[in-house]
C-alpha cells in the first residue's frame, strides 16, 4: 500500500510537474505581466496627470500673457486717442487765445472728446459772433460819440456867441440905465 501510495504520489507529482506547474508558471508570468502592465499604466497615468497639470499651468500662463497684451494694446490705443484729442484742444485754445476767432477743431472721435470738440467749435463760433457784434456796436457808438461831440462843439460855440451877445446887451442896458439916471438926475436939478 505504501508503495502504491508512493506511486500515486509520484504520479501526482509527475502530473503536477508536467501539467500544473507549467500552467502555474504561465499564470504567474501572466500575473506578473498584468502587475507590470498595471504599474506601467499607473506610471503613465501619473505622468499624464503631471503633464496635464503642467499643460494647464502653461495654458493659464499663455492666456494671462495674451490677456495682458490685449489690455496693454487697448490701453495704448486709448492713451494715444486721449493724447491726440488733448493736443487738438491745446492747439485750438492757443489759437483762440491769440485772437484767431475763426479756429475750428477737427472732430477726431465720436466719444466724449468728439462732443467736447463740437462744444469747443460752437463756443468759438459764438465768441466770434459776440466779438463781431461788439465791434459793430463799438463802431456805431464811436460814430454817435463823434456826432455828439460835434454837436456839443457847435452848441458850445453857439453858446459862447450867445453869451457874448447877452454880455453886449447887458452892457448896453447898463449904459442906457446910467444914461437914464444921468438924465433923471439932471432933470431933478432943473426942477
Amino acid at each position: 500500500r505504501m508503495m502504491q501510495g508512493l506511486d500515486r504520489r509520484g504520479e501526482i507529482l509527475e502530473i503536477y510537474n508536467s501539467i500544473t506547474r507549467p500552467k502555474l508558471n504561465e499564470l504567474n508570468e501572466k500575473l506578473n505581466m498584468l502587475v507590470n502592465f498595471n504599474q506601467d499604466s499607473l506610471r503613465i497615468y501619473r505622468e499624464s496627470i503631471i503633464s496635464f497639470a503642467m499643460a494647464r499651468r502653461i495654458a493659464g500662463l499663455i492666456s494671462g500673457v495674451v490677456i495682458a497684451a490685449v489690455f496693454i494694446l487697448f490701453f495704448m490705443k486709448t492713451l494715444r486717442s486721449m493724447i491726440a484729442n488733448y493736443q487738438n484742444f491745446l492747439r485750438g485754445f492757443k489759437k483762440l487765445s491769440k485772437g484767431k476767432l475763426d479756429v475750428r477743431l477737427d472732430v477726431i472721435s465720436r466719444d466724449e472728446y468728439g462732443i467736447l470738440t463740437l462744444s469747443f467749435n460752437s463756443f468759438a463760433e459764438r465768441l466770434s459772433r459776440i466779438i463781431s457784434d461788439v465791434k459793430k456796436s463799438s463802431g456805431i457808438l464811436k460814430a454817435a460819440t463823434i456826432e455828439i461831440l460835434s454837436l456839443g462843439t457847435a452848441f458850445s460855440d453857439h453858446s459862447q456867441a450867445q453869451s457874448i451877445a447877452a454880455e453886449n446887451i447887458s452892457s448896453s442896458i447898463r449904459g442906457i440905465s446910467a444914461l437914464l439916471r444921468g438924465i433923471g438926475g439932471t432933470a431933478g436939478d432943473l426942477t
